[in-house]
Formats: C-alpha cells, structure tokens, sequence
C-alpha cells in the first residue's frame, strides 16, 4: 500500500463519510459465517477479531454472537469513528 493510499484512510473527515456511505454488511452472510464455525467450534463462540474492522460496522454485527468482539484497524481515526458510533459491553476497538 503507499503511502498516499495510507493516508487516505486515516484522516478524520474520510472516516466519517465512509461511515456514511459504506453499505452494512449482509446479515445472511454473517449467519452463514457464524453457522459455519458453530459446525467447527465448540459453544459458546468466544472472541472474535475484526481485522481491518474500519469503522465498526461489521464489528457491531459479530457482537450477539461472540462473547468478546475486537476490532482492530490502522486508522485511528476510523478506531474513534468506531467507539463513538458502535459502542456496545462487549465490543472493544483499537
């Protein structure tokens, strides 16, 4: 990735219209995620980890499932995107 590629994605102002305008992940599709790896994993589900987890969205989505969600991404500004509009008890970002 370059650097000018980098820095689009981790400015303030970006963060807040990708969280505008990125569509929500398909809850089928994590119903088929979560289906499968009740298949492989014994219950309950415990951590999830959300890499490159941007602003949340689909963080928030894995949270009913798992015990513990982590969301994890190179922005920061993407990371306090995520904590000020995806809170939740069991979901935690940096």
């Amino acid at each position: 990735m370059s650097t000018d590629t980098k820095k689009q994605f981790v400015e303030k102002g970006h963060a807040k219209i990708y969280s505008s305008y990125r569509k929500d992940t398909p809850t089928e599709l994590i119903e088929k995620i979560v289906g499968f790896l009740k298949e492989k994993v014994p219950e309950p589900l415990g951590t999830a980890v959300d890499v490159g987890c941007g602003n949340g969205q689909s963080t928030v989505i894995l949270a009913p499932y798992f015990k513990r969600v982590h969301g994890s991404d190179v922005s920061e500004a993407q990371i306090e995107q995520a904590k000020a509009d995806r809170s939740l008890p069991n979901v935690t970002y940096a």
